[in-house]
Protein backbone atom coordinates (compact mmCIF):
# COMPACT_ATOMS: atom_id res chain seq x y z
CA UNK A 1 0.00 0.00 0.00
CA UNK A 2 1.18 3.26 -1.07
CA UNK A 3 0.37 6.42 0.08
CA UNK A 4 -1.35 9.43 -1.44
CA UNK A 5 -0.66 13.12 -0.79
CA UNK A 6 -3.55 15.39 -1.33
CA UNK A 7 -4.72 18.94 -0.30
CA UNK A 8 -7.18 19.72 2.48
CA UNK A 9 -10.54 21.01 1.23
CA UNK A 10 -12.69 21.62 4.52
CA UNK A 11 -12.88 20.08 7.72
CA UNK A 12 -17.01 19.67 9.04
CA UNK A 13 -17.81 17.44 12.28
CA UNK A 14 -20.26 14.59 11.22
CA UNK A 15 -22.96 12.94 13.40
CA UNK A 16 -20.99 11.61 15.81
CA UNK A 17 -18.57 14.80 16.40
CA UNK A 18 -15.95 13.23 14.37
CA UNK A 19 -13.99 15.49 12.21
CA UNK A 20 -14.75 14.56 8.44
CA UNK A 21 -11.54 16.07 6.71
CA UNK A 22 -12.33 16.29 2.82
CA UNK A 23 -9.05 16.37 0.81
CA UNK A 24 -8.42 16.59 -2.98
CA UNK A 25 -6.62 13.60 -4.26
CA UNK A 26 -5.67 12.85 -7.87
CA UNK A 27 -7.99 16.11 -9.34
CA UNK A 28 -9.98 18.64 -9.00
CA UNK A 29 -13.26 16.96 -9.01
CA UNK A 30 -11.68 13.92 -6.66
CA UNK A 31 -12.60 14.75 -3.29
CA UNK A 32 -12.17 12.24 -0.54
CA UNK A 33 -13.30 11.98 2.81
CA UNK A 34 -10.61 10.04 4.57
CA UNK A 35 -10.48 8.96 8.55
CA UNK A 36 -8.65 11.74 10.38
CA UNK A 37 -6.30 9.93 13.20
CA UNK A 38 -4.23 11.90 15.59
CA UNK A 39 -2.68 10.66 18.66
CA UNK A 40 -5.03 10.32 22.00
CA UNK A 41 -6.51 12.82 23.96
CA UNK A 42 -5.62 15.14 20.92
CA UNK A 43 -7.85 17.68 18.98
CA UNK A 44 -6.35 19.62 16.30
CA UNK A 45 -7.55 19.08 13.15
CA UNK A 46 -6.50 20.47 10.16
CA UNK A 47 -6.69 23.99 8.11
CA UNK A 48 -7.97 24.11 4.54
CA UNK A 49 -4.57 24.37 2.31
CA UNK A 50 -2.66 21.59 4.32
CA UNK A 51 -0.88 18.64 2.56
CA UNK A 52 -2.40 15.25 4.50
CA UNK A 53 -1.46 12.00 3.68
CA UNK A 54 -3.55 9.32 3.44
CA UNK A 55 -3.35 5.21 2.90
CA UNK A 56 -5.70 2.89 2.15
CA UNK A 57 -6.52 0.32 5.19
CA UNK A 58 -6.03 -3.11 3.93
CA UNK A 59 -8.77 -4.64 5.83
CA UNK A 60 -11.91 -2.71 5.32
CA UNK A 61 -11.30 -0.87 2.14
CA UNK A 62 -11.30 2.47 4.18
CA UNK A 63 -9.12 5.24 3.80
CA UNK A 64 -6.95 6.93 7.01
CA UNK A 65 -5.29 9.95 7.05
CA UNK A 66 -2.09 8.97 8.49
CA UNK A 67 -0.22 12.10 8.95
CA UNK A 68 0.31 15.99 7.67
CA UNK A 69 2.94 17.36 5.57
CA UNK A 70 3.93 20.35 8.16
CA UNK A 71 6.11 23.24 5.87
CA UNK A 72 6.70 25.40 9.18
CA UNK A 73 9.02 23.23 11.45
CA UNK A 74 11.15 25.36 13.53
CA UNK A 75 11.94 22.75 16.65
CA UNK A 76 15.44 21.14 16.45
CA UNK A 77 16.13 17.58 17.20
CA UNK A 78 15.19 16.44 20.85
CA UNK A 79 12.33 19.71 20.94
CA UNK A 80 8.44 19.08 20.96
CA UNK A 81 6.50 22.26 19.93
CA UNK A 82 2.68 22.46 19.38
CA UNK A 83 1.11 25.31 17.87
CA UNK A 84 -1.91 27.14 16.92
CA UNK A 85 -2.93 29.25 13.69
CA UNK A 86 -5.86 31.05 12.04
CA UNK A 87 -7.59 29.80 8.85
CA UNK A 88 -5.16 31.19 7.10
CA UNK A 89 -2.55 29.32 8.61
CA UNK A 90 -0.82 32.50 10.58
CA UNK A 91 0.40 31.02 13.62
CA UNK A 92 -1.44 32.63 16.56
CA UNK A 93 0.52 30.73 20.03
CA UNK A 94 2.83 27.73 21.18
CA UNK A 95 4.44 25.92 23.89
CA UNK A 96 7.72 25.23 22.47
CA UNK A 97 9.70 22.69 24.58
CA UNK A 98 13.35 23.29 23.76
CA UNK A 99 16.37 20.77 23.67
CA UNK A 100 17.94 23.01 26.45
CA UNK A 101 14.98 22.41 28.80
CA UNK A 102 13.29 26.03 28.91
CA UNK A 103 9.39 25.72 27.97
CA UNK A 104 8.25 28.74 26.26
CA UNK A 105 4.34 29.60 25.91
CA UNK A 106 3.71 32.15 23.59
CA UNK A 107 7.24 33.78 23.29
CA UNK A 108 10.69 34.48 24.85
CA UNK A 109 11.14 37.81 25.32
CA UNK A 110 10.03 37.55 29.30
CA UNK A 111 10.22 34.98 32.21
CA UNK A 112 7.60 33.77 34.32
CA UNK A 113 7.79 33.89 37.94
CA UNK A 114 7.26 31.98 41.09
CA UNK A 115 4.23 33.31 42.93
CA UNK A 116 5.34 31.55 46.06
CA UNK A 117 8.78 32.10 46.20
CA UNK A 118 7.78 36.04 45.06
CA UNK A 119 5.12 36.09 47.29
CA UNK A 120 7.48 35.17 50.08
CA UNK A 121 10.30 37.55 49.34
CA UNK A 122 7.73 40.67 49.13
CA UNK A 123 6.32 39.57 52.78
CA UNK A 124 9.93 39.42 53.41
CA UNK A 125 10.01 42.57 51.90
CA UNK A 126 7.12 44.23 54.35
CA UNK A 127 8.57 43.18 57.23
CA UNK A 128 11.72 44.92 56.66
CA UNK A 129 10.37 47.70 55.60
CA UNK A 130 7.78 48.23 58.89
CA UNK A 131 10.55 47.71 60.82
CA UNK A 132 12.81 50.41 59.16
CA UNK A 133 9.59 52.43 60.30
CA UNK A 134 9.62 51.69 63.89
CA UNK A 135 12.95 52.56 63.97
CA UNK A 136 12.31 56.00 62.18
CA UNK A 137 9.33 56.63 64.40
CA UNK A 138 11.50 56.09 67.26
CA UNK A 139 14.52 58.48 66.39
CA UNK A 140 12.01 61.00 65.25
CA UNK A 141 10.03 61.03 68.43
CA UNK A 142 6.11 60.18 69.40
CA UNK A 143 5.34 62.78 66.63
CA UNK A 144 5.11 59.98 64.09
CA UNK A 145 3.30 56.81 63.86
CA UNK A 146 4.30 54.73 61.13
CA UNK A 147 1.51 53.07 59.06
CA UNK A 148 2.04 49.04 58.50
CA UNK A 149 3.18 48.10 54.80
CA UNK A 150 1.49 45.32 53.00
CA UNK A 151 1.79 44.06 49.40
CA UNK A 152 -0.84 42.00 48.55
CA UNK A 153 -0.34 40.57 44.61
CA UNK A 154 -2.93 37.82 44.84
CA UNK A 155 -4.59 39.25 41.72
CA UNK A 156 -1.03 38.19 39.58
CA UNK A 157 -1.53 34.34 40.82
CA UNK A 158 -2.15 32.34 37.74
CA UNK A 159 -4.21 29.31 39.44
CA UNK A 160 -4.20 27.82 35.42
CA UNK A 161 -0.26 27.42 35.31
CA UNK A 162 1.56 25.74 37.62
CA UNK A 163 5.90 25.26 38.34
CA UNK A 164 7.69 23.66 40.36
Amino acid sequence: MSGVISKVISVEFDKLKRHVIKVLSKGKIDVRTPLNTSPPNTDAPPIAGLRAIYMRTGNSGKSVIIGYINEKMVAKPGEYRIYSTDLGGVEKNYIHLTNDGVIEIGGESDNMVRYSKLNDGMSDLDTQINAELVKIATAIGGSYTPGTISTDISDSKIDEVKTS
